[in-house]
């Protein structure tokens, strides 16, 4: 073989190895560590405002360098309120949420322990025309009076569409906010009947989350006899709304099964 075919061959080699070896040492570094892939999720106030959380969430790891990284709140372009992060968030972040909330939040039924505390209560105007959630400009959600639900049940999306409340902290804990003050009125209706049966039907034997949490009225996050019991145990509470439905036969052979089920474990 010709020296010079030698040479050539031998170069290649040599270029190949050097690449391969920059894309290993580049494959081993860390990626770079910083905060700004944290995404606003969920916004979620009652009527006074009083109380209040925003739920973030980051589908990337090395995300947790938020000390000193404000989230502030701005009424159409005055930012009334600023929170501080005060630490690092936990790692890993990927696939985690962070909850931030009001102070009396975490006492209130159905809620979980926030990751953060807000500074101040009404952190955010509800009444306001524009209301801006500006994470260090990484994450900005805007929305207005109308799109935010007031009603101590449901929440406001990063879609703007809106839900039954899920706060969710880093360890993955979901609460529900807004409990029905009648047990086993599930839909807050004021009233206990086929629609609060159904809500447990449509989710039957899944784990809260992702099920729908009002289906879960016993916390044992599965839905199952014990949260049917909350229902058929308070049948007919309440005054039934003007639209409420007859259960249908299978729905009322349904109900006997269960009666009787939950009558053989009380004894």
């Amino acid at each position: 073989m010709p020296l010079t075919s030698n040479r050539s061959s031998v170069m290649k080699s040599s270029v190949l190895t050097i690449v391969l070896a920059m894309i290993l040492t580049l494959a081993a570094q860390p990626a770079v560590a910083s905060f700004h892939l944290w995404d606003i999720n969920e916004v979620y106030s009652n009527a006074d405002g009083s109380v209040q959380y925003i739920e973030l969430f980051s589908a990337f790891n090395n995300q947790e360098f938020t000390t000193g990284r404000p989230i502030n709140a701005v009424d159409i372009a005055t930012i009334i309120n600023t929170f501080t992060f005060p630490s690092n968030t936990p790692s890993p972040t990927a696939g985690h949420h962070l909850l931030i909330a009001t102070p009396g939040f975490a006492a209130l039924p159905g809620a979980v322990t926030p990751d953060f505390i807000l500074p101040t209560t009404a952190f955010f105007n509800v009444n306001s025309p524009v209301t801006t959630i500006d994470f260090v400009a990484a994450d900005v959600f805007s929305f207005g009076p109308t799109d935010i639900p007031t009603d101590g049940v449901n929440s406001l999306n990063n879609d703007l569409s809106t839900g039954i409340n899920s706060p969710t902290n880093y360890a993955g804990q979901v609460g529900l906010l807004g409990p029905p003050s009648l047990p086993g009125d599930l839909d807050d209706d004021g009233f206990v009947g086929i629609n609060d049966l159904n809500i447990i039907l449509a989710v039957w034997n899944q784990n809260v989350p992702p099920a729908d949490p009002r289906a879960d009225p016993s916390g044992d996050g599965f839905v199952g006899i014990d949260d049917l019991g909350s229902v058929l145990g308070n049948w007919n509470a309440g005054s039934p709304p003007a639209n409420s439905a007859a259960p249908e036969p299978a729905t009322l052979t349904l109900l006997m099964l269960a009666g009787t089920t939950l009558t053989r474990r009380r004894h």
